[in-house]
């Protein structure tokens, strides 16, 4: 776990000191020592039961936010911040996004994950769908509940879990050639995450 906080610690005081943030060893140590706490109580174990989910990162990222509204910053700052804390990990990400784009099996590929990860948040409960349709080109599904939501809920912080969201439109933002998405809404701000996938 140790190794586990550091590693989110560097990622935040990276994005601070990239944000001008004053004093970046001093609110790197006492971020990493709030994340410390934070692994260590029973909401954590109580959240880290969907294998689905990384609970240590939603923490993370839960952790940063917190600090950084205490630090005075407006939402989208501290969206802008978080988002930039991970970097480099959604450069190596989109990267690989890029290659796929060319082939035309790149429809294939995206409704691929889309069924897997249904299938793997229903088996550990993460999400809960209304529906989830699948034909040759499309795939189409609504969610009620969230796991991700409750846990930034929890904290107060229901409306920073547009971090996690957000991820989806970053990864079809790279994925134009062969496939079209669009997202309805969301539950940080609406009564259902509804989105679309299909086949160009």
């Amino acid at each position: 776990m140790d190794k586990t906080v550091k590693q989110y610690a560097k990622l935040y005081g990276g994005a601070i000191k990239r944000k001008g943030l004053a004093g970046v060893k001093e609110k790197m140590q006492a971020y990493a020592a709030r994340l410390e706490k934070m692994y260590a109580s029973e909401q954590f174990k109580a959240h880290d039961v969907y294998p689905s989910i990384d609970t240590k990162k939603v923490y993370a990222v839960i952790c940063m936010c917190l600090m950084l509204k205490e630090y005075g910053l407006s939402k989208d700052e501290i969206i802008d911040t978080v988002n930039d804390s991970f970097r480099k990990l959604k450069k190596a990400f989109w990267c690989v996004e890029k290659v796929i784009d060319v082939f035309p099996s790149a429809w294939n590929v995206a409704k691929k994950w889309n069924i897997n990860d249904h299938q793997n948040r229903v088996a550990d409960g993460s999400i809960t769908y209304d529906y989830f349709n699948v034909d040759d080109n499309s795939v189409s599904y609504s969610i009620s509940h969230c796991k991700y939501v409750d846990m930034f809920d929890d904290f107060g912080i229901k409306e920073y879990c547009k971090i996690f969201c957000m991820s989806d439109t970053q990864a079809y933002a790279n994925l134009t050639r062969h496939v079209n998405f669009v997202r309805h809404s969301d539950l940080t701000d609406g009564d259902c995450c509804r989105d679309e996938i299909s086949k160009k």
